[in-house]
């Protein structure tokens, strides 16, 4: 969920408070086991299913599908084709920074109209493939290492576990936490690896006005 429309804060990108989020990546991409379907690490979109478009972090291609999870009622509600991309707009557009944010237009591949325009907190994952019937949202969920709350936690295969975690605070431009920092957001993708979760990738966003 960006610019206005990026819910991702509620999950992470609502906007307002802790609206902002994206911009350039600062951290390395960490090689993982294949684990259940992960083709890739998942990436964050923030897609509005009824008005065809959205905002993904990392340049997204034509084709590539955005599972549509519902956070409130902790479900995969269906699936969005991305058709195409554009740069991002403001405030992700900062000067000298590599663009990370991109537009999106596509539709929706399956799922139930209805129910997901009654959705609440829809936050999209780019490049993760699940089955809706099994996948589920694991509330209150602990970042390895640490106190907090994880932003979103998934079982992909149903055993009860997590297998994806996303982890979002405001940080500096090495991905330290910063928590006076509303300007620049880092969001860490976890991944199941074994037995563990480990951190496989780190998107470091600014926000510019």
């Amino acid at each position: 969920m960006l610019a206005g429309m990026l819910r991702l804060g509620c999950v992470v990108l609502v906007v307002a408070t802790a609206v902002a989020a994206w911009a350039a990546p600062h951290g390395k991409v960490v090689r993982v086991e294949r684990n259940r379907g992960m083709k890739a690490v998942p990436r964050l979109c923030d897609v509005q299913p009824t008005a065809k478009e959205g905002l993904c972090v990392g340049q997204p291609n034509t084709g590539d599908r955005v599972a549509l999870i519902d956070q409130d009622r902790g479900i995969a509600v269906g699936e969005f084709r991305i058709d195409s991309s554009a740069g991002a707009a403001d405030p992700f557009v900062c000067s000298g920074v590599t663009p990370l944010v991109f537009k999106i237009k596509g539709a929706v591949t399956s799922g139930d109209p209805d129910v997901i325009a009654d959705s609440g907190r829809i936050i999209g994952l780019r490049n993760l493939s699940l089955d809706p019937k099994v996948a589920r949202v694991l509330k209150d969920q602990t970042v390895p290492g640490t106190q907090d709350r994880a932003e979103l936690a998934l079982d992909i295969d149903g055993n009860g576990s997590v297998d994806y975690m996303l982890f979002r605070y405001p940080c500096d431009d090495a991905n330290n936490p910063a928590p006076n920092n509303d300007r620049r957001f880092c969001f860490d993708t976890y991944l199941e690896r074994g037995t563990k979760l480990v951190k496989a990738h780190t998107d470091n966003i600014q926000i510019c006005y």
